[in-house]
């Protein structure tokens, strides 16, 4: 997602958004957001990396915090009056993770009464509620890493969140359960 540089950015840095690894700034949307910047006239010095969960990226972007983001993120009707798009750059598919010794979730309709982790602004819980698991229990978490120690201990039943950022990926020819619905975050 890229937005229109913002007037008080300073001309030396362009102001970018990714997730963050205890040892710095890695992965799909960080090369994607040196390549923007790159084509912008930044190199990678002047990338000031800034964390944003998926609630707070319309109004880092509308208070001029970051310049763009790029990371997963649904364009969806709502968003597109808040802020502008370039892409999408991928295409993403909906996974679902849950505990290899649960064996009550077999099918997405399983999901049905299932506490299911959602994250704060994120379309992916939604998603399968809306189109999959109408009577699934959200359970609302602040990022998909604090979702898994809930999966773990059984606080929650099952995440779902894009393939592309799944903690774990199963294969496709998987019977666990898992859609492939629109990109969602």
């Amino acid at each position: 997602m890229v937005a229109r540089r913002s007037p008080s950015a300073s001309s030396s840095t362009s102001r970018a958004s990714a997730r963050r690894p205890p040892d710095g700034y890695e992965g799909f949307d960080v090369d994607v957001a040196t390549y923007v910047a790159k084509k912008l006239g930044y190199s990678e010095d002047q990338i000031e990396w800034k964390e944003s969960k998926s609630a707070d990226r319309e109004t880092m972007l509308q208070r001029g915090d970051v310049d763009f983001i790029a990371a997963t993120y649904s364009i969806t009707p709502e968003r597109q009056e808040k802020v502008d798009f370039a892409g999408p750059y991928l295409l993403a598919h909906q996974d679902v993770l849950i505990r290899a010794d649960d064996d009550k979730i077999k099918s997405p309709e399983d999901l049905n009464d299932a506490k299911l982790c959602s994250v704060t602004g994120s379309t992916s819980a939604q998603n399968v509620k809306e189109k999959l698991a109408p009577k699934a229990q959200l359970q609302p978490y602040p990022t998909y890493s604090a979702c898994l120690p809930g999966l773990q201990n059984g606080a929650i039943d099952a995440l779902t969140t894009d393939d592309s950022i799944s903690p774990v990926t199963p294969p496709r020819t998987s019977s666990r359960a898992s859609s492939s619905s629109a990109a969602s975050s």
